[in-house]
């Protein structure tokens, strides 16, 4: 933890090592395909990214954060889910709490975030917690008056940190 914050300075914020990449390929792929939607996945510390990145650019219409984030009030012993560096050392949290980044990732006409949480995740932010926000969450997205923010929990496995067919399904259901 101690070495990302030694690399942070009044010109530099060593968020931008995650975050810098993400526009870049944003900007390429919109300049050479085209899509009708842009939506966004990730585990664990891409999960985290998925949150952040969601909530800064509102072009990504679907979001799905997995096993990435809890608000910091939630991560409390013995659960081992404080996460690295940026998860809950930047000065950015500071400013905005991760509830705030779910109301900002969920938040735009035709956007949606769904945060999918694993059940009995071995690694992160596994569990029942998500409950004393959620409803929060949808409200404040609700009033704002266009977007969606949901959480789906998985609990189709055991004691590991993925993302499972069950919780693809959700994202891209089947077509018949």
């Amino acid at each position: 933890m101690n070495q990302m914050a030694a690399l942070e300075t009044e010109t530099f914020n060593p968020l931008e090592i995650f975050l810098d990449p993400l526009p870049i390929t944003l900007r390429y792929i919109k300049q050479n395909y085209t899509f009708s939607t842009i939506s966004m996945i990730g585990i664990s510390g891409g999960g985290w990214t998925t949150t952040l990145y969601a909530a800064i650019d509102p072009s990504i219409q679907y979001s799905y954060p997995v096993a990435g984030s809890l608000p910091l009030f939630l991560r409390t012993p013995p659960c081992n889910d404080s996460g690295g560096w940026e998860q809950s050392g930047p000065s950015l949290y500071k400013k905005v709490e991760y509830m705030d980044l779910y109301i900002l990732g969920a938040y735009g006409k035709g956007r949606k975030q769904v945060q999918m949480l694993n059940h009995y995740d071995n690694c992160c932010f596994e569990g029942i917690r998500y409950l004393t926000y959620e409803n929060i969450v949808k409200s404040r997205v609700n009033q704002l008056g266009e977007g969606e923010f949901d959480v789906f929990l998985d609990s189709s496995f055991r004691y590991d940190h993925k993302i499972s067919l069950y919780a693809l399904e959700h994202v891209f259901p089947p077509t018949s």
